[in-house]
């Protein structure tokens, strides 16, 4: 888990919750873009390419369990570095924040 610690603080101290309601549950592969997105900024020094997919199922799973806002699944999917993605976060209530943090920290 100390290896996640930067990414687990920069997701659950972003910004207000400015979440808004989806019509429409995420699909599949929104959850998988999302959840790539969502992992893909900064140098993860130490970590292995199988904690990183371990833990991009996790979110995925998350991410279509906890039906995470289509504009937020979009915006990470989208997200090319740690300033885009911060962007999404707050497009996320709390509950959803930590459960995406403490599905990653099990990994």
């Amino acid at each position: 888990m100390r290896r996640w610690i930067g990414w687990l603080l920069t997701f659950a101290a972003c910004g207000p919750i400015t979440a808004q309601p989806s019509s429409h549950p995420p699909t599949a592969a929104d959850c998988d873009a999302a959840a790539r997105g969502s992992l893909s900024f900064g140098a993860w020094g130490g970590v292995s390419s199988t904690e990183i997919d371990n833990a991009t199922e996790a979110l995925s799973t998350r991410c279509m369990t906890d039906h995470w806002p289509i504009g937020a699944t979009r915006c990470f999917g989208a997200a090319r570095n740690k300033s885009d993605a911060e962007d999404c976060v707050p497009m996320l209530t709390r509950e959803q924040r930590e459960a995406a943090a403490n599905a990653v920290a099990g990994h």
